[in-house]
């Protein structure tokens, strides 16, 4: 039985994975800072309540491979403190694959994002492209790339996945990225409203879909996978924001599109070709697509009666999370608990 250390394995993406990983007789080992979770919460798997920053060796002992989601988590939370970010994001992250790779860890998979490109105003963006990242949360995914990549060896395989605007239910769900924004602003407020023109374009992935390559990438044979970097998703899912809005008023036509006050030129647009990973698995199959996700966001969001107040809530955004945490004097500036 393979052993999988996931580090935000109570984020966004890791409350849907480690379920999925568990359910596949994996031996997964959770680990979390918690910033996001109730500490009520009881779990069916051994967890480490432990921030990255303080990961020991022992902490990776019989270890095949490292599912590293743990971050923080998106561009306007990284710009609070762009030290701070840097030393989380880029050198907690490369000293865990620098210790996974002394304890005999075979594989170290890497959670990257499309926003490295910045703004490329190509038709279509590869691998091969050159990147440009606009913002700290970016730079730092770039220049931890480049460390992992260059501790691979014939024992350890780093493997980076550039993914996309991530989107869809998850037990830990956010409403700091866009699909899920929109669809919450429809429920809530009974508008769809844009902060921008809409004019930037996004690749987006479903939250179980991504969780799936994830799974992927510790199944697939060595040789597909070692020291890769893959833009994970279907060149179907590229939209721009105004036509993923479109698409929201087509299921809540009672929804009108409107635009906010200050409504702005995106200076992040990338428009991605998933050329590479569909030809490298050809059998992997995406399930998920913008219109099923918006369904269930709307189920979810009707379910549980979101109300504007709810919108906004520091429950849903990270960064709202964090200076509750930091203004309550739970956290400390170096966001450890106190």
């Amino acid at each position: 039985m393979k052993k999988i250390l996931v580090t935000g394995d109570q984020g966004y993406i890791g409350a849907v994975l480690v379920p999925m990983l568990v359910h596949k007789k994996y031996s997964v080992v959770g680990c979390d800072t918690d910033y996001f979770v109730s500490n009520k919460k009881k779990f069916s798997y051994p967890r480490l309540k432990k921030d990255i920053r303080k990961l020991e060796k022992r902490d990776l002992e019989g270890v095949d491979s490292v599912v590293h989601l743990a971050a923080l988590s998106n561009d306007p939370m990284a710009e609070l403190n762009s030290a701070l970010t840097r030393e989380i994001n880029f050198s907690a992250s490369v000293r865990l694959a620098e210790l996974s790779k002394q304890t005999g860890v075979k594989r170290f998979i890497f959670s990257s994002s499309c926003s490295v490109y910045g703004n490329k105003f190509k038709a279509s963006v590869t691998e091969e492209d050159s990147v440009n990242p606009l913002t700290s949360y970016a730079k730092t995914k770039v220049q931890t790339e480049k460390a992992l990549l260059e501790l691979s060896n014939e024992n350890f395989s780093p493997i980076i996945l550039r993914n996309p605007t991530v989107h869809g239910y998850s037990p830990n769900i956010r409403l700091d990225l866009v699909v899920n924004n929109l669809v919450a602003c429809a429920i809530a407020n009974r508008k769809i409203i844009l902060l921008s023109d809409g004019r930037a374009w996004r690749p987006v992935i479903h939250v179980k879909d991504l969780s799936r390559v994830f799974m992927l990438m510790i199944e697939s044979q060595r040789l597909l996978v070692h020291n890769q970097v893959f833009l994970v998703g279907e060149n179907s899912q590229n939209y721009l924001i105004i036509n993923i809005a479109q698409e929201i008023h087509g299921q809540l036509p009672e929804c009108k599109i409107v635009f906010g006050d200050k409504k702005s030129r995106d200076r992040r647009s990338y428009k991605m070709n998933f050329y590479k990973f569909n030809t490298k698995f050809p059998k992997f199959r995406f399930k998920m697509n913008l219109q099923k996700s918006i369904s269930e966001l709307i189920k979810f969001f009707k379910e549980t009666k979101l109300t504007a107040a709810e919108l906004k809530s520091a429950d849903y955004f990270r960064m709202k999370k964090l200076k509750y945490l930091l203004d309550s004097r739970k956290i400390n500036k170096k966001l450890y608990w106190i």
